[in-house]
């Protein structure tokens, strides 16, 4: 599957209109500072080796090439916008332009290797692999523009060293090829993963934007439908934790190429061990872990279970910050618990989860809204003989209390036309009382809001 989605790519330059856009963004923005840094480092440290005039014109023709490579990108991020045919063409221009960046880049390894001593062609290596490690996330969002810069640089590499002769430029020659490999194989993994996010975000628009459209003509007949307001919830929690998703993948997947970066240059300089393979191997597989659980936690978030299931109010809350925490913390808003509430009763626990995100959501927009300083949201969790018990408060100053009595209405809502639905309370309260028989109330305390759920013991 994989495979062919990639020989698919290839074949039609048919990619989603938003990675093609991140291309020429990371393009626009990177190039010409990547080129000027590492011509800086080039010059500097092989000016008195390389003859002026091949210095001058590799310079001339390696700042030449980036201000075409930015000029394509630009008019391919045009096309693309407008949807116009010959978006393809300057795709595949952009391809050509960037493996002949590459190209040019490792055309230092064979001028250090011509007019410079031996131990310069190391520095020329890490200038290299540095540009190397960083085109995944310039060019990964497109996995051939990342595979033609990559194979170009790295093979002008290992024929440069295989040229030098000697034993260490061969062995770190083959080294450089089957890196490209490995390298390979991580450009596809990270291409396929943004290309899964960001189609499955498409999909979940265009559904989102079809409902919104049902819904819109039905409410004139029944405002009661609730089996359409349950979609059109839904579909709106799940594009937040797509960008939930997208925001918690990015430090791993940063993190993941580092580790296999550092172990191709110790394994290039001869200082590889048994004990930094190890412990790079054990943090590739314990973040590959974490994402592949990522997904999980989101498939089963979103799981329609019509039968009640064995829970606990402390296992629905872990699951849910799982997904939301560092994505509200990022917001510089600090989510406290105080859990004690780990007995296990029957229940929907996906339908609680969607409660318990709501009510998150609808207190970061507070806080936000507000311009708290040290905001901050905390979930108390506790039981006693008639049920079981869990509330979300903040510190954003309260409700109004012209507000209070409408907050759980259908269509009410205190944010902007475009910033929200007034459907997520609503839904909340639904879900509560009529799904799990329970009841879901607000008041205001000292500090700000407080929601509190109370689900009864079965009888």
């Amino acid at each position: 599957m994989q495979s062919d989605i990639i020989y698919r790519s290839f074949k039609s330059y048919d990619h989603p209109t938003e990675l093609v856009l991140m291309l020429t963004k990371e393009i626009q923005n990177g190039v010409l500072i990547a080129t000027l840094i590492g011509s800086a480092l080039f010059v500097l440290l092989f000016n008195e080796y390389v003859p002026y005039y091949i210095l001058s014109l590799w310079l001339i023709v390696q700042f030449a090439l980036s201000i075409l490579r930015v000029y394509l990108s630009r008019k391919l991020e045009l096309c693309t916008k407008k949807s116009d045919p010959l978006q393809a063409s300057y795709l595949r221009y952009s391809i050509i332009t960037t493996a002949l960046g590459g190209f040019m880049w490792g055309v230092t390894s064979w001028l250090a290797v011509i007019y410079a001593s031996e131990a310069y062609t190391y520095y020329i290596l890490v200038i290299v692999m540095g540009l190397t490690a960083g085109a995944i996330t310039t060019l990964g969002s497109i996995f051939h523009a990342y595979a033609a810069f990559m194979w170009s640089i790295l093979l002008m590499l290992a024929s440069s060293f295989i040229y030098q002769g000697d034993n260490a430029h061969i062995v770190i020659a083959i080294i450089s090829i089957l890196s490209a490999t490995f390298l390979t194989g991580t450009g596809a993994d990270y291409y396929l993963k943004m290309r899964k996010i960001i189609e499955l975000s498409i999909e979940l628009q265009s559904f989102n934007t079809v409902l919104e459209e049902r819904v819109q003509k039905e409410v004139s007949r029944n405002v009661e439908k609730d089996i359409q307001l349950m979609h059109q919830s839904r579909l709106a929690q799940m594009g937040e934790m797509i960008s939930m998703i997208a925001h918690q993948w990015r430090q791993p997947l940063h993190i993941i190429s580092t580790a296999a970066t550092d172990m191709d240059l110790k394994i290039q300089f001869g200082k590889i061990d048994d004990a930094t393979c190890l412990k790079n191997i054990e943090t590739i597989n314990t973040l590959t872990q974490h994402l592949s659980g990522t997904i999980d936690d989101f498939r089963d978030f979103f799981k329609v279970t019509k039968e009640r299931e064995l829970t606990s109010v402390d296992e629905v809350v872990n699951v849910t910050l799982r997904i939301v925490k560092e994505y509200v913390e990022n917001k510089k808003i600090l989510i406290s618990t105080d859990l004690d509430c780990s007995e296990q009763f029957n229940s929907y626990p996906n339908e609680l989860k969607q409660v318990l995100l709501n009510l998150l959501k609808n207190a970061e927009d507070a806080l936000l809204e507000n311009w708290v300083k040290d905001a901050s949201i905390h979930i108390k969790s506790y039981h006693d003989d008639a049920g079981y018990y869990f509330e979300v408060c903040d510190n954003a100053g309260g409700i109004d209390d012209e507000v209070m009595g409408k907050l759980f209405a259908a269509y009410f809502t205190t944010k902007e036309d475009a910033m929200g639905t007034g459907l997520g309370l609503y839904m909340s309260k639904k879900i509560i009382e009529e799904h799990c028989g329970g009841t879901l109330s607000v008041s205001n305390r000292e500090e700000g809001a407080c929601f509190k759920v109370a689900l009864p013991r079965e009888g």
